[in-house]
């Protein structure tokens, strides 16, 4: 990874700190209903097979032998939590904002999230029967929420300076 900062780095930064943090509604609703698939969402970990790190070649395989379309809705939960506290660690950091402790980490952030949107994505575009369309009904808007706050800290405001200076410095 170059060190350098392209306005493409900065909008990928910026668009990866908006996108990566939990929103205050979902907190609400998990404070004012208590759902069994919220209760479910404690048995999915991060060594769920739709959330691990894919294996095999060419960077892994995704599992799709071992997807159970019931625990979409709790693997997005889970997976939701650990965004979020990848993001938490990276914007409490209190060494000063660069290019490695804030962009490329952020770029790092939420791989499990990533992994499970492309199983997701795949299921949801070929299963139009069964279950798919309800739990797709309960996913999507839970992913517009999430990727919808952006976390508004003294980190994110030093990155956007950053961010600044480096593309005027290249014009």
């Amino acid at each position: 990874m170059g060190k350098g900062l392209g306005l493409l780095g900065c909008a990928s930064a910026a668009a990866v700190m908006a996108a990566l943090a939990v929103p205050d509604a979902i907190a609400q609703e998990k404070n004012n209903e208590s759902t069994s698939t919220e209760r479910a969402a404690a048995t999915v970990t991060m060594d769920d097979p739709m959330l691990a790190p894919w294996t095999g070649p060419f960077g892994g395989v995704p599992p799709f032998d071992k997807v159970d379309t019931a625990k979409f809705v709790p693997a997005f939960e889970a997976a939701f939590v650990a965004g979020k506290a990848e993001i938490d660690v990276i914007t409490s950091n209190p060494e000063p904002a660069n290019f490695e402790n804030t962009i490329a980490a952020l770029e790092d952030a939420g791989r499990p999230l990533g992994r499970l949107q492309t199983l997701f994505g795949v299921y949801d575009s070929t299963m139009s029967t069964g279950d798919m369309p309800k739990i797709a009904g309960e996913v999507y808007p839970k992913l517009a929420a999430y990727y919808a706050r952006s976390p508004r800290t003294p980190r994110s405001s030093s990155v956007l300076r950053l961010c600044t200076r480096a593309s005027r410095s290249r014009n």
